[in-house]
């Protein structure tokens, strides 16, 4: 409040006297500083929780994309298993030593090819899959798949 303002408040009667309307103008004052103050604390409480939401969020990405890496690395390993062992393969010779669906093993080879860890030689049906020098490597450690 500026002092024109509180004059013509004290003319109009809206306060008794000059000093009540200093002592009022004070308060505001004293008001507007603590909401400042409170606004201030708000804003970093507010930092604080987004801080906190993200490393939530990131520790259950972070969870859940452990949950799933064992099994689809599992996977990966047991084909590169059959292929690591041998020179070259069919696709139902992996299909049969891994035990697993034939959907699985041909999408796991394709991501496979994709990464550069296995080849096929061959068209069609008679395609023979072979492990690469890179497919061997990734078998003998614990690198988790590339994304691919």
């Amino acid at each position: 409040m500026s002092t024109n303002i509180l004059r013509e408040m004290v003319e109009s009667g809206a306060f008794d006297s000059k000093q009540e309307a200093d002592r009022m103008y004070v308060l505001a004052q004293q008001k507007v500083e603590q909401a400042k103050h409170d606004l201030e604390i708000a804003k970093s409480d507010l930092r604080d929780a987004r801080a906190k939401r993200k490393a939530a969020r990131d520790h259950y990405e972070d969870e859940q994309r452990s949950r799933r890496k064992p099994r689809q690395t599992n996977i990966v390993r047991r084909i590169l298993a059959v292929l690591d062992g041998n020179t070259e393969q069919p696709r139902q010779v992996i299909i049969a030593e891994t035990g697993l669906d034939a959907t699985t093993v041909s999408s796991t080879l394709t991501r496979l090819r994709k990464a550069g860890f296995v080849v096929r030689d061959g068209d069609g049906f008679t395609g023979m899959w072979r492990i690469t020098g890179e497919g061997s490597a990734f078998i003998k450690s614990d690198a988790p798949f590339p994304k691919v």
